[in-house]
């Protein structure tokens, strides 16, 4: 079989399982959606059928993927609760596991009618863990039991998807030991940002640049570029990461 993959690596294949290996004999077929495995980053995705399904009809996350509402997931102890046989693989690094619903739909539903009106001289628009939006003076309650200022910072950049969200997530919550995220809108040059990112309980400089230099590896080793002082008054301040306004 002729892999179209290579062709383009914004398509993924959906492949019905037979005897033997390897899966080779293409069911389905949708364009345009970007998926990155979550071990390797790699855009390679196959995504196949278990035995005895014939057919996109017939499986599970059928409007799953027709909506673009799914993310792919390697963690055993969640794939071993989904009662799911493993459904996708990696053509990169071999990883693979199961196709689930992407909870952060709804957030995303939320970043599209915000995000209409945004411009270059938009303030940043942000939202809790339950995706209420939430003002920055709210955030500094939860974050501060004093009136010092606090600092938020990213961990993604150039994100215009939700589909990588779950990678940010995890890696604030397992990596970083920060038990609360929130999600924003940032309003960049040409385009609006998707943003995941946590709060610090400190305005100290080198603190700040550390931290805005700590998740390149995210991010094809790219920087952030920017943190956001808030006050108690929920006034905000922008802290440039010194590295990159060299």
């Amino acid at each position: 079989m002729t892999d179209n993959y290579s062709k383009s690596k914004d398509t993924f294949h959906f492949y019905l399982k037979r005897e033997g290996w390897p899966l080779n004999d293409v069911v389905g077929y949708s364009p345009g959606i970007k998926l990155n495995c979550p071990k390797c980053n790699s855009e390679k995705i196959s995504i196949f059928f278990k035995p005895g399904f014939i057919g996109k009809e017939q499986t599970p996350w059928c409007d799953l993927m027709d909506d673009g509402n799914f993310l792919l997931c390697n963690d055993y102890e969640i794939i071993k609760k989904s009662n799911y046989n493993p459904n996708w693989n990696c053509k990169n690094c071999y990883d693979g596991g199961v196709i689930l619903k992407n909870i952060y739909s709804d957030l995303l539903k939320k970043f599209k009618e915000y995000k209409k009106n945004f411009t270059i001289h938009s303030e940043s628009v942000m939202f809790d863990e339950n995706f209420n939006k939430i003002p920055m003076k709210q955030i500094h309650e939860l974050e501060c039991n004093t009136d010092s200022p606090v600092t938020m910072i990213a961990v993604t950049r150039y994100q215009y998807h939700v589909y990588n969200f779950p990678k940010y997530s995890h890696y604030i919550k397992n990596q970083l030991g920060i038990n609360t995220i929130y999600y924003g809108l940032w309003p960049g040059v040409n385009r609006v940002e998707y943003d995941v990112l946590y709060v610090i309980d400190t305005v100290d400089h080198d603190t700040i640049q550390k931290h805005l230099n700590a998740h390149n590896l995210l991010n094809d080793g790219v920087s952030q570029r920017m943190a956001l002082v808030i006050s108690n008054d929920g006034a905000t301040k922008i802290i440039e990461n010194d590295k990159e306004s060299v």
